[in-house]
Protein backbone atom coordinates (compact mmCIF):
# COMPACT_ATOMS: atom_id res chain seq x y z
CA UNK A 1 0.00 0.00 0.00
CA UNK A 2 1.29 3.58 -0.69
CA UNK A 3 0.94 5.99 2.21
CA UNK A 4 2.16 9.22 3.48
CA UNK A 5 4.89 11.18 1.75
CA UNK A 6 4.95 8.72 -1.55
CA UNK A 7 1.08 9.16 -1.80
CA UNK A 8 1.12 12.58 -2.10
CA UNK A 9 4.22 12.63 -4.34
CA UNK A 10 1.89 10.39 -7.21
CA UNK A 11 -0.82 12.93 -6.75
CA UNK A 12 1.31 15.78 -7.35
CA UNK A 13 2.55 14.08 -10.74
CA UNK A 14 -0.75 13.10 -11.85
CA UNK A 15 -2.65 16.36 -11.26
CA UNK A 16 0.73 18.01 -13.32
CA UNK A 17 0.20 15.64 -15.94
CA UNK A 18 -3.89 16.33 -16.40
CA UNK A 19 -2.89 20.01 -16.16
CA UNK A 20 0.08 19.24 -19.07
CA UNK A 21 -2.70 17.88 -21.36
CA UNK A 22 -5.33 20.29 -20.70
CA UNK A 23 -2.37 22.94 -21.96
CA UNK A 24 -2.12 20.81 -25.05
CA UNK A 25 -5.44 20.75 -25.61
CA UNK A 26 -6.13 24.28 -25.69
CA UNK A 27 -2.99 24.45 -28.14
CA UNK A 28 -4.72 22.61 -30.52
CA UNK A 29 -1.88 19.31 -29.74
CA UNK A 30 -4.63 16.54 -29.39
CA UNK A 31 -1.91 13.76 -29.89
CA UNK A 32 0.41 14.64 -26.84
CA UNK A 33 -2.93 15.45 -24.64
CA UNK A 34 -4.08 11.93 -25.65
CA UNK A 35 -0.15 10.29 -24.76
CA UNK A 36 -0.61 12.61 -21.50
CA UNK A 37 -4.06 10.60 -20.65
CA UNK A 38 -2.78 7.40 -21.41
CA UNK A 39 0.02 7.97 -18.92
CA UNK A 40 -2.35 8.97 -16.63
CA UNK A 41 -5.09 6.69 -16.64
CA UNK A 42 -2.16 3.85 -16.32
CA UNK A 43 -1.59 5.34 -13.25
CA UNK A 44 -4.95 6.10 -12.06
CA UNK A 45 -8.09 5.19 -14.29
CA UNK A 46 -10.89 6.58 -11.67
CA UNK A 47 -9.18 9.20 -10.54
CA UNK A 48 -11.58 12.30 -11.47
CA UNK A 49 -9.36 14.81 -13.11
CA UNK A 50 -8.20 11.73 -15.11
CA UNK A 51 -11.93 11.17 -16.12
CA UNK A 52 -12.39 14.58 -16.58
CA UNK A 53 -9.90 15.36 -19.15
CA UNK A 54 -11.01 12.16 -21.11
CA UNK A 55 -14.52 13.38 -21.41
CA UNK A 56 -12.75 17.10 -22.06
CA UNK A 57 -10.68 15.70 -24.90
CA UNK A 58 -13.76 13.68 -26.46
CA UNK A 59 -16.36 16.75 -25.98
CA UNK A 60 -13.63 18.47 -28.13
CA UNK A 61 -13.97 16.63 -30.68
CA UNK A 62 -17.63 16.61 -31.01
CA UNK A 63 -17.80 12.44 -29.80
CA UNK A 64 -20.40 13.62 -27.42
CA UNK A 65 -21.78 10.57 -26.65
CA UNK A 66 -18.33 9.17 -25.86
CA UNK A 67 -17.48 11.98 -23.24
CA UNK A 68 -21.13 11.67 -21.84
CA UNK A 69 -20.43 7.83 -21.07
CA UNK A 70 -17.63 8.99 -19.39
CA UNK A 71 -19.25 10.97 -17.49
CA UNK A 72 -21.33 9.14 -16.30
CA UNK A 73 -19.04 6.59 -14.88
CA UNK A 74 -17.42 9.87 -13.14
CA UNK A 75 -20.26 10.23 -11.50
CA UNK A 76 -20.86 6.47 -10.24
CA UNK A 77 -17.18 6.45 -9.07
CA UNK A 78 -17.40 10.11 -7.03
CA UNK A 79 -21.18 10.36 -6.41
CA UNK A 80 -20.39 13.39 -3.26
CA UNK A 81 -18.25 15.25 -6.16
CA UNK A 82 -20.09 18.16 -7.31
CA UNK A 83 -17.38 19.03 -10.20
CA UNK A 84 -18.19 15.62 -11.98
CA UNK A 85 -22.22 16.37 -12.00
CA UNK A 86 -21.19 20.28 -13.24
CA UNK A 87 -18.86 18.67 -16.15
CA UNK A 88 -22.17 16.53 -17.23
CA UNK A 89 -24.94 19.32 -16.61
CA UNK A 90 -22.91 21.30 -18.91
CA UNK A 91 -22.70 18.94 -21.65
CA UNK A 92 -26.25 18.00 -21.84
CA UNK A 93 -26.71 21.82 -21.87
CA UNK A 94 -24.65 22.94 -24.92
CA UNK A 95 -23.88 19.77 -26.52
CA UNK A 96 -27.45 17.73 -26.38
CA UNK A 97 -29.78 21.05 -26.04
CA UNK A 98 -31.25 19.26 -22.96
CA UNK A 99 -32.07 21.67 -20.59
CA UNK A 100 -34.47 19.75 -18.04
CA UNK A 101 -31.51 17.00 -17.88
CA UNK A 102 -28.77 19.95 -17.45
CA UNK A 103 -31.48 21.43 -14.56
CA UNK A 104 -31.37 18.33 -12.78
CA UNK A 105 -27.61 18.23 -12.50
CA UNK A 106 -26.75 21.59 -11.85
CA UNK A 107 -29.63 21.55 -8.64
CA UNK A 108 -27.52 18.31 -7.54
CA UNK A 109 -24.26 20.22 -7.91
CA UNK A 110 -26.44 23.13 -5.81
CA UNK A 111 -27.35 20.46 -3.11
CA UNK A 112 -23.95 18.99 -2.86
CA UNK A 113 -22.18 22.12 -2.43
CA UNK A 114 -24.55 23.37 0.45
CA UNK A 115 -24.77 19.90 2.15
CA UNK A 116 -23.09 19.39 5.33
CA UNK A 117 -20.87 17.12 4.50
CA UNK A 118 -18.85 19.45 2.13
CA UNK A 119 -18.81 22.33 4.58
CA UNK A 120 -15.17 22.08 5.05
CA UNK A 121 -14.71 22.15 1.37
CA UNK A 122 -16.71 25.12 0.63
CA UNK A 123 -13.54 26.89 0.02
CA UNK A 124 -13.44 30.27 -2.88
CA UNK A 125 -13.68 27.15 -5.85
CA UNK A 126 -16.68 25.85 -4.35
CA UNK A 127 -18.29 29.20 -3.69
CA UNK A 128 -17.38 29.98 -7.55
CA UNK A 129 -18.67 26.60 -8.66
CA UNK A 130 -22.16 27.40 -6.99
CA UNK A 131 -22.18 30.61 -8.61
CA UNK A 132 -21.47 29.36 -11.41
CA UNK A 133 -24.35 26.10 -11.18
CA UNK A 134 -26.91 28.75 -9.88
CA UNK A 135 -26.36 30.98 -13.04
CA UNK A 136 -26.47 28.24 -15.11
CA UNK A 137 -30.08 27.03 -13.21
CA UNK A 138 -31.02 30.14 -14.29
CA UNK A 139 -30.16 29.93 -17.98
CA UNK A 140 -32.09 26.83 -17.99
CA UNK A 141 -34.98 28.09 -16.14
CA UNK A 142 -35.62 30.86 -18.98
CA UNK A 143 -34.82 28.22 -22.16
CA UNK A 144 -37.92 26.55 -20.15
CA UNK A 145 -39.77 29.42 -20.56
CA UNK A 146 -39.91 29.91 -16.29
CA UNK A 147 -38.79 33.37 -16.22
CA UNK A 148 -39.86 33.82 -12.38
CA UNK A 149 -37.52 30.41 -11.26
CA UNK A 150 -34.98 32.05 -13.24
CA UNK A 151 -35.18 35.34 -11.44
CA UNK A 152 -35.09 33.36 -8.41
CA UNK A 153 -31.74 31.57 -9.33
CA UNK A 154 -30.22 34.92 -10.79
CA UNK A 155 -31.14 36.41 -7.37
CA UNK A 156 -29.40 33.16 -5.71
CA UNK A 157 -26.57 33.69 -7.78
CA UNK A 158 -25.99 37.14 -6.40
CA UNK A 159 -26.25 36.32 -3.15
CA UNK A 160 -23.71 33.98 -3.59
CA UNK A 161 -21.41 36.10 -5.44
CA UNK A 162 -22.87 40.17 -4.97
CA UNK A 163 -20.15 41.68 -7.62
CA UNK A 164 -20.99 39.38 -10.33
CA UNK A 165 -21.72 41.09 -13.11
CA UNK A 166 -23.10 38.21 -15.41
CA UNK A 167 -25.73 37.33 -12.39
CA UNK A 168 -26.74 40.85 -12.24
CA UNK A 169 -27.58 40.51 -16.24
CA UNK A 170 -29.06 37.21 -15.72
CA UNK A 171 -31.24 38.80 -13.28
CA UNK A 172 -32.03 41.57 -15.58
CA UNK A 173 -32.64 39.17 -18.78
CA UNK A 174 -35.17 37.41 -16.26
CA UNK A 175 -37.15 40.81 -15.18
CA UNK A 176 -37.22 41.84 -18.85
CA UNK A 177 -39.10 38.24 -19.62
CA UNK A 178 -41.23 39.13 -16.61
CA UNK A 179 -42.20 42.28 -17.93
CA UNK A 180 -40.66 44.34 -15.12
CA UNK A 181 -38.83 46.65 -17.78
CA UNK A 182 -37.34 49.33 -15.36
CA UNK A 183 -36.19 46.60 -12.31
CA UNK A 184 -34.04 44.80 -15.49
CA UNK A 185 -33.04 48.29 -16.62
CA UNK A 186 -31.88 48.71 -13.00
CA UNK A 187 -30.26 45.11 -12.87
CA UNK A 188 -28.59 45.16 -16.12
CA UNK A 189 -26.85 48.58 -15.04
CA UNK A 190 -25.84 47.37 -12.42
CA UNK A 191 -23.80 44.35 -13.58
CA UNK A 192 -22.50 46.03 -16.60
CA UNK A 193 -21.17 48.46 -13.37
CA UNK A 194 -19.40 44.94 -12.35
CA UNK A 195 -17.85 44.14 -15.63
CA UNK A 196 -18.67 46.54 -18.87
CA UNK A 197 -16.93 43.34 -21.08
CA UNK A 198 -20.42 41.45 -20.70
CA UNK A 199 -21.83 41.40 -24.24
CA UNK A 200 -25.27 39.97 -23.09
CA UNK A 201 -25.55 42.75 -21.00
CA UNK A 202 -25.07 45.36 -23.83
CA UNK A 203 -27.56 43.07 -25.46
CA UNK A 204 -30.37 42.90 -23.25
CA UNK A 205 -29.74 46.84 -22.59
CA UNK A 206 -30.01 47.21 -26.17
CA UNK A 207 -33.64 45.09 -26.00
CA UNK A 208 -34.72 47.31 -23.25
CA UNK A 209 -33.68 50.47 -25.01
CA UNK A 210 -35.65 48.82 -28.90
CA UNK A 211 -38.99 48.64 -27.06
CA UNK A 212 -38.97 52.02 -25.33
CA UNK A 213 -38.02 53.51 -28.84
CA UNK A 214 -34.51 54.68 -28.12
CA UNK A 215 -33.35 53.21 -31.61
CA UNK A 216 -30.15 55.41 -31.75
CA UNK A 217 -29.37 53.78 -28.34
CA UNK A 218 -30.06 50.36 -29.22
CA UNK A 219 -28.25 50.48 -32.24
CA UNK A 220 -24.93 51.83 -29.93
CA UNK A 221 -25.54 49.18 -27.64
CA UNK A 222 -26.36 46.30 -30.02
CA UNK A 223 -23.05 46.98 -32.13
CA UNK A 224 -21.17 47.39 -28.68
CA UNK A 225 -22.76 43.49 -28.18
CA UNK A 226 -21.92 42.28 -30.96
CA UNK A 227 -17.97 43.90 -30.83
CA UNK A 228 -17.60 41.71 -27.09
CA UNK A 229 -19.36 38.48 -28.18
CA UNK A 230 -20.13 37.93 -31.89
CA UNK A 231 -21.10 34.20 -31.04
CA UNK A 232 -23.85 34.88 -29.15
CA UNK A 233 -24.91 38.48 -29.14
CA UNK A 234 -24.68 39.01 -33.22
CA UNK A 235 -26.80 41.69 -34.55
CA UNK A 236 -30.06 41.68 -34.77
CA UNK A 237 -31.72 40.62 -38.65
CA UNK A 238 -33.50 43.84 -40.03
CA UNK A 239 -36.34 42.38 -41.60
CA UNK A 240 -38.62 43.99 -44.59
CA UNK A 241 -42.21 45.13 -43.06
CA UNK A 242 -43.90 44.69 -46.14
CA UNK A 243 -42.72 41.01 -46.39
CA UNK A 244 -42.95 39.79 -42.57
CA UNK A 245 -46.45 40.70 -43.33
CA UNK A 246 -46.91 38.88 -46.14
CA UNK A 247 -45.18 35.82 -44.83
CA UNK A 248 -46.94 35.94 -41.23
CA UNK A 249 -50.43 35.93 -42.56
CA UNK A 250 -49.39 33.22 -45.39
CA UNK A 251 -47.88 31.64 -42.63
CA UNK A 252 -50.85 28.75 -41.70
CA UNK A 253 -50.29 27.96 -45.56
CA UNK A 254 -46.99 26.60 -44.85
CA UNK A 255 -48.44 23.90 -42.85
CA UNK A 256 -49.73 20.18 -44.20
CA UNK A 257 -53.47 20.73 -45.68
CA UNK A 258 -55.37 18.96 -43.39
CA UNK A 259 -54.02 20.58 -41.03
CA UNK A 260 -53.90 24.22 -41.86
CA UNK A 261 -57.87 23.34 -42.74
CA UNK A 262 -58.62 23.50 -38.82
CA UNK A 263 -57.02 26.43 -38.31
CA UNK A 264 -59.00 28.42 -41.42
CA UNK A 265 -60.97 30.75 -38.40
CA UNK A 266 -57.75 31.94 -37.11
CA UNK A 267 -56.97 35.63 -38.42
CA UNK A 268 -53.09 36.18 -38.23
CA UNK A 269 -52.13 39.51 -37.91
CA UNK A 270 -48.39 41.44 -38.19
CA UNK A 271 -47.29 44.37 -35.62
CA UNK A 272 -43.95 45.24 -34.21
CA UNK A 273 -43.92 45.31 -30.67
CA UNK A 274 -46.31 43.61 -28.40
CA UNK A 275 -48.89 45.81 -27.44
CA UNK A 276 -49.74 46.87 -23.57
CA UNK A 277 -53.39 45.13 -24.34
CA UNK A 278 -52.08 41.90 -25.65
CA UNK A 279 -49.60 41.49 -22.79
CA UNK A 280 -52.51 42.00 -20.04
CA UNK A 281 -54.50 39.07 -21.80
CA UNK A 282 -51.80 36.75 -20.56
CA UNK A 283 -53.17 34.95 -17.79
CA UNK A 284 -49.57 35.03 -16.75
CA UNK A 285 -46.60 37.65 -17.19
CA UNK A 286 -44.86 37.89 -20.70
CA UNK A 287 -42.32 39.44 -21.67
CA UNK A 288 -42.06 42.47 -24.07
CA UNK A 289 -40.33 40.70 -26.64
CA UNK A 290 -42.69 38.06 -27.15
CA UNK A 291 -42.37 36.54 -31.07
CA UNK A 292 -46.14 35.35 -30.39
CA UNK A 293 -49.12 36.22 -28.24
CA UNK A 294 -53.18 35.66 -28.59
CA UNK A 295 -54.26 39.34 -29.17
CA UNK A 296 -58.38 38.83 -29.05
CA UNK A 297 -60.95 38.25 -31.77
CA UNK A 298 -61.74 39.42 -34.95
CA UNK A 299 -65.57 38.75 -35.54
CA UNK A 300 -65.53 36.00 -32.92
CA UNK A 301 -62.72 34.50 -35.31
CA UNK A 302 -59.03 34.47 -32.55
CA UNK A 303 -56.40 36.53 -33.55
CA UNK A 304 -52.85 36.09 -33.55
CA UNK A 305 -50.27 38.30 -33.76
CA UNK A 306 -46.95 38.00 -33.99
CA UNK A 307 -44.39 40.81 -34.00
CA UNK A 308 -41.45 41.79 -36.44
CA UNK A 309 -39.15 43.59 -34.32
CA UNK A 310 -39.36 40.88 -31.64
CA UNK A 311 -37.84 38.44 -34.82
CA UNK A 312 -35.10 40.78 -35.29
CA UNK A 313 -34.55 40.62 -32.00
CA UNK A 314 -34.23 36.56 -32.04
CA UNK A 315 -32.21 36.80 -35.27
CA UNK A 316 -34.62 34.88 -37.42
CA UNK A 317 -33.43 35.39 -41.24
CA UNK A 318 -36.55 36.74 -43.45
CA UNK A 319 -36.51 32.91 -45.61
CA UNK A 320 -37.41 31.21 -42.15
CA UNK A 321 -40.11 33.43 -40.99
CA UNK A 322 -43.13 31.63 -42.44
CA UNK A 323 -42.26 28.56 -41.17
CA UNK A 324 -41.60 30.07 -37.72
CA UNK A 325 -44.54 31.84 -37.64
CA UNK A 326 -46.87 28.75 -38.54
CA UNK A 327 -44.97 27.17 -35.66
CA UNK A 328 -45.93 29.55 -33.47
CA UNK A 329 -49.18 30.03 -34.06
CA UNK A 330 -49.95 26.62 -33.36
CA UNK A 331 -48.39 26.23 -30.49
CA UNK A 332 -50.35 29.55 -28.88
CA UNK A 333 -53.72 27.60 -29.95
CA UNK A 334 -52.16 24.63 -28.44
CA UNK A 335 -51.37 26.37 -25.07
CA UNK A 336 -54.80 28.65 -25.37
CA UNK A 337 -56.64 25.17 -25.37
CA UNK A 338 -55.12 23.56 -22.62
CA UNK A 339 -56.17 26.62 -20.52
CA UNK A 340 -59.68 26.36 -21.41
CA UNK A 341 -62.14 24.43 -18.74
CA UNK A 342 -63.26 21.14 -19.85
CA UNK A 343 -67.11 20.83 -21.50
CA UNK A 344 -68.93 19.33 -19.06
Amino acid sequence: MIEGAEARRMSGALEKLVADALAALCRGDTALAMRMLEDAERRDPNDLDVLLLRATIFAAHDRVEEARAVLDRAILSHPNDPVARSAEAALLLDAFDDPQGALSLFQDVVRLLRSDELAEENNEAGRELLHDALLRCAECHALLEDPARALDAANEACAARPSSGAAHVARAQALLALGRLSDAARAVDEGLAHDEAIGLGHFTRGQLRAFLGDEDGARAAFARAASLDPERCPLPLPLDPERFARDVRGCLAHLPRAIAASFAHVEVVAADWPSTAALARESAPRSPLSLVLLDGEIDGRPRVALYRRCFELAHVDADEVREIAAGLVVDALARQAERLPPIS
